[in-house]
């Protein structure tokens, strides 16, 4: 994962190219939530690893309101909430096309957002739900701060005040421009998500947790047992941690002890992860890592000669806070390998370093 992520901060390809592959696995990755959520199993894609996930089976990850299991959908991935996850990429990536200028692009990455944004909610996981707030809000807010602000990245002596006002000129009217649009798009996904809402009212007010439904009691009792274990690792060694991946065994070792139905696994937390893995030494080199990714993406935000350029480094940007945020309450981020390589990689190429033009000679 790092090795790759190095690649893509070095040699790999633009920010845009990036967005582009993106959006085509959103919208691939849709399909497969609305036809498994349409019929409630699998699509018969085993050869492409898709599970076998019939919801009346005990492991398979539902939605349970009324004595009625509603099957969440996988995808091909291993669990409904990693689906979501990589959703949450892609709609974050889909954001960019929504400041363009370029009027079939917007109103293709509306109708592609509002089609990933169904199939979010369809596979309930309230982290990616949350996930994709804080990265909207991200994204949104940083674009403005882009655009208020004049930096070039080399100014020439020729440069004037008057062609200075022009540039301020033109970024607030860019602003003017693609702020009705993404307010557009806005109002568009709150009429999905209200539409969402009353269609699955049930299954939204089960998955809240207030209920008696036991599905997410034993969910969240779960979470706080790991929550409590992870605390113990961190007394045990607070400064190295108990060792890289070591967590689940020592988890393990604990819940012996107990007469709890779990086995061992990772914390729902990245941060803690982190913290009673590799200690606080550990802890203190993954923030200062994330911090100095984030402080070359905004960088080259302010040095990217083209609006789109810009909007799409900030679209990578969110959906690795994005992650951040989910990493908050869920695991994958740090302990799965496609998703390592997806937020070290994607910070990478939003902080990368400039590609010379194709005919560019040292």
């Amino acid at each position: 994962a790092t090795l790759f992520a190095l690649v893509m901060a070095c040699a790999g390809p633009s920010a845009r190219a990036v967005v582009g592959a993106l959006i085509v696995g959103l919208v691939w990755n849709s399909l497969l939530a609305f036809g498994q959520a349409g019929v409630q199993g699998a699509l018969g894609l085993f050869t492409l690893g898709e599970f076998w996930i019939p919801p009346g089976v005990s492991g398979t990850s539902v939605v349970e309101a009324d004595g009625v299991r509603w099957l969440r959908p996988y995808g091909i991935l291993p669990h409904p909430n990693i689906l979501a996850g990589f959703l949450v990429i892609g709609l974050l990536a889909t954001s960019s096309w929504l400041f363009s200028p370029r009027i079939w692009k917007w109103y293709a990455g509306t109708v592609i957002v509002l089609f990933g944004l169904w199939a979010l909610l369809l596979t309930f996981s309230r982290a990616a739900w949350l996930g994709l707030a804080a990265g909207g809000a991200f994204v949104i807010v940083l674009f403005v701060s882009v655009l208020l602000r004049t930096r070039h990245s080399s100014p020439q002596p020729e440069v004037t005040s008057a062609s200075a006002d022009n540039s301020v000129h033109s970024r607030r009217a860019d602003l003017s421009r693609a702020l009705p649009q993404i307010a557009a798009t806005v109002a568009c996904a709150l009429i999905v998500a209200a539409v969402f809402a009353l269609v699955f009212h049930p299954f939204l007010v089960a998955r809240t947790g207030i209920t008696e439904e036991g599905v997410e009691q034993r969910s969240i009792s779960d979470r706080i047992v790991f929550t409590n274990i992870a605390t113990d690792a961190i007394r045990s060694a607070p400064l190295l941690g108990v060792g890289l991946g070591n967590f689940p065994w020592f988890a393990q070792r604990e819940l012996n002890k107990t007469d709890f139905d779990l086995r061992g696994q990772p914390v729902h937390n990245i941060y803690l992860s982190a913290w009673s893995e590799l200690g606080a030494i550990g802890l203190a080199l993954l923030l200062l890592t994330l911090g100095s990714g984030f402080a070359a993406g905004i960088r080259a935000t302010y040095h990217a000669k083209r609006l789109d350029e810009q909007v799409a480094i900030l679209a990578l940007l969110a959906a690795v806070t994005a992650l951040l945020v989910i990493g908050l309450f869920d695991h994958y981020p740090w302990t799965q390998l496609h998703f390592q390589v997806a937020l070290w990689s994607l910070l990478g190429a939003a902080g990368g370093l400039e590609r010379p033009a194709p005919n560019h000679r040292p």
